[in-house]
């Protein structure tokens, strides 16, 4: 990666962190989940500023017990109102992002996940 920044960063498993990047421009942010020994880092998410600007920074995702999951905030479109900030569920094998939330609103943080209940 050229003239990326690392903006999070959080352990997956005792063998595995998540890197979040941004760009030097700032226009694209990338989550990665890295693995023990060598560190290679594997793309889970790819967040564009989509002609928009800048993209926001992001917190930390919270990651699923078995580590295959996790939900972070993230921009979602609501149609011609644009982007707004939502919670959203990756699963990483799949390659899927299904956002939690939806609406002309912005969601600040997320607090926790209750893997039990399967609430966050």
């Amino acid at each position: 990666m050229n003239d990326f920044y690392f903006t999070a960063v959080t352990w997956v498993s005792l063998t595995e962190v998540c890197v979040i990047w941004m760009n030097r421009p700032q226009n694209l942010s990338l989550v990665t989940v890295c693995k023990s020994p060598m560190w290679y880092c594997q793309e889970t998410q790819r967040i564009s500023g989509e002609g928009r600007g800048w993209v926001d920074t992001q917190d930390a995702p919270l990651f699923s017990l078995d580590g295959l999951n996790y939900v972070m905030i993230a921009p979602v479109r609501d149609g011609p109102a644009g982007f707004f900030r939502h919670v959203v569920s990756v699963n990483i094998p799949k390659k899927r992002v299904l956002p939690l939330t939806h609406g002309k609103f912005d969601v600040a943080r997320i607090l926790a996940w209750n893997h039990q209940d399967s609430l966050v």
